[in-house]
């Protein structure tokens, strides 16, 4: 039933009345020429009916033999449709021309999608593929994306493999990080030695592997060995080993800190900040905003993001560039200002210092001094930190 009604507004079809004394005589007159009539309806004197628009001047015909009047109520079809809007030609240009570019531009390359491990940089990666010709807006080529995948191994030994998968204009890029199993071995056989990366006197001694070669108590210099990585047995062998451990030594840092006298302070201008606003499609980037870069120095923020259709990525990505100028004026620094200065940047020091499990800071002393150059902090610290150092002896190769 759907393919008839499809064929009859392909073809077109109308409604269509009758009327006059003998109505029937214009069915019999029908019948006889092999004309087809559907939803027929009628009284008396009249009669409606729909038909093929090819018969309208045959029915027509037939409707003046048998004495009737012959009236066409509304057309419907294909045809009908076509001879309404034939002077609205550009619709159909336009028609015409929108699907030859959704055809042209479906053998277009217009997302990548990269799966990169954690080891690699997806910015590093997109920049090799578009060295071997795969970018977003390049004419989609099997033997292209084949040959990319080859060529993308040979730039970046990092790689294991590649795979390069197209869904129509996507493209989705899945990479292994290559892991070098010789070197894991050589891990795992090394022989190696813990010696001391600063001077100081132990405290402290936690040995895992290895042969303790200091006591507590004894005062050591940097590069000395604390753990051996040879044992020795008691029937006169030795045993090589991986030395793991911890010897805790109190040490002395000083740390110097410096600040000039005169600094300049940077201003920024908040009245006179530009942002220019570009679209990037297809290779191409065109400028949505106008703003000239201003003469003074400035600062520059740029941010990309890319625009997104019921969860899909398009092909255009908007790119924000926002310019604010500064300057810079000379200031004079006063001591008191000099000195909590130099603090705040000691207490930073001092956070990174301690932010490890294996150091203790046991003593501090702070001397503020001022030249003729500028002023200086000087800080002695007195700590208690593992000083081991881990020192590879010998590596079998396999």
């Amino acid at each position: 039933m759907i393919a008839v009604l499809l064929f009859r507004w392909i073809y077109g079809y109308f409604d269509f009345t009758v009327n006059g004394t003998f109505p029937e005589r214009f069915l019999n007159l029908a019948s006889r020429k092999g004309v087809r009539l559907w939803r027929t309806s009628g009284s008396k004197e009249s009669l409606s009916a729909s038909a093929a628009v090819s018969d309208m001047q045959l029915l027509s015909g037939l409707a003046k033999k048998a004495g009737c009047t012959f009236t066409v109520n509304k057309k419907h079809g294909l045809p009908e449709f076509c001879s309404r809007y034939k002077y609205r030609c550009g619709l159909l240009i336009g028609a015409v021309i929108g699907s030859v570019i959704c055809v042209y531009m479906s053998g277009f390359i217009w997302n990548i999608k990269i799966n990169v491990p954690d080891e690699l940089n997806e910015y590093e990666i997109r920049r090799e593929l578009a060295q071997t010709g795969l970018y977003e807006g390049v004419a989609y080529n099997y033997n292209d994306i084949s040959a990319a995948e080859r060529h993308i191994k040979m730039l970046d030994d990092r790689i294991s493999w590649i795979s390069i998968n197209v869904f129509g204009t996507n493209a989705e890029v899945e990479i292994s990080f290559k892991r070098d199993n010789k070197d894991k071995y050589a891990e795992k056989t090394m022989i190696s030695n813990m010696i001391s990366k600063a001077d100081g006197t132990v405290t402290k001694i936690e040995s895992g592997s290895g042969k303790p070669a200091v006591k507590i108590g004894a005062g050591v210099r940097k590069g000395q060995l604390l753990i051996s990585g040879i044992v020795p047995y008691s029937n006169g062998t030795n045993a090589f080993t991986d030395s793991q451990g911890k010897v805790f030594a109190k040490t002395l840092k000083k740390v110097t800190l410096t600040l000039p006298k005169k600094t300049e302070k940077t201003l920024t201008d908040t009245d006179k900040v530009c942002i220019k606003s570009d679209m990037k499609f297809a290779g191409l980037c065109i400028p949505l905003t106008f703003c000239g870069s201003p003469l003074t120095e400035n600062y520059k923020t740029v941010t990309e993001k890319r625009l997104t259709l019921l969860g899909n990525d398009l092909p255009i990505t908007i790119k924000y560039e926002k310019i604010q100028p500064y300057s810079k004026v000379p200031e004079n620094i006063r001591p008191n200002e000099a000195r909590k200065e130099l603090e705040r940047k000691y207490r930073i020091y001092r956070t990174f210092l301690i932010s490890g499990e294996d150091i203790t800071v046991i003593k501090e002393k702070l001397s503020f001094s001022e030249n003729r150059d500028g002023y200086a902090l000087t800080v002695v610290i007195t700590t208690e930190e593992n000083i081991c150092e881990n020192k590879v002896v010998k590596v079998r190769e396999s």
